[in-house]
């Protein structure tokens, strides 16, 4: 019985050294992908890094970012970005920032100026892409616990 503890506690303790080993590599991965953004909106004038590829990252860089900060399923929290990128999306069609008379910029490059269906499929791939990317790289390498 005693034993059994044992190893039962070890594998409590190792489990939770992964979950914040796994929530640091999440938030780090975050955290430079946010310091890309910044350099894309800043320099980038144009073109596919600035409409496509940026569009892309930002759903790998929410996803990061849901991943280290909330216990979600890696297929909910993939399709709950989603949801986001395309209720923001639903906002700049209605043109809800102009209806509101809003004028702040941070809040102006949060939501976007327009509407475009390319943008959803760009979010789309970006979450199609992180939660490859964790399942392969994380998921399936710490699927069996070492006792």
């Amino acid at each position: 019985m005693q034993v059994k503890r044992k190893i039962y506690k070890s594998f409590q303790y190792e489990k939770m050294r992964h979950s914040l080993r796994v929530r640091l590599s999440f938030l780090a991965v975050a955290v430079v992908i946010l310091a890309i953004e910044i350099y894309i909106a800043a320099f980038v004038k144009g073109g596919f890094v600035r409409h496509y590829l940026g569009d892309v990252l930002v759903t790998v860089m929410l996803y990061a970012f849901g991943r280290a900060v909330f216990k979600t399923a890696p297929k909910i929290l993939a399709f709950e970005i989603f949801a986001f990128s395309l209720f923001i999306e639903i906002l700049q069609y209605f043109k809800v920032l102009e209806i509101l008379d809003i004028h702040n910029l941070i809040i102006r490059i949060v939501f976007g100026g327009t509407f475009d269906v390319s943008d959803i499929v760009c979010y789309a791939l970006g979450c199609l892409l992180a939660y490859l990317i964790d399942v392969i790289c994380f998921l399936q390498k710490y699927k069996s616990p070492k006792i």
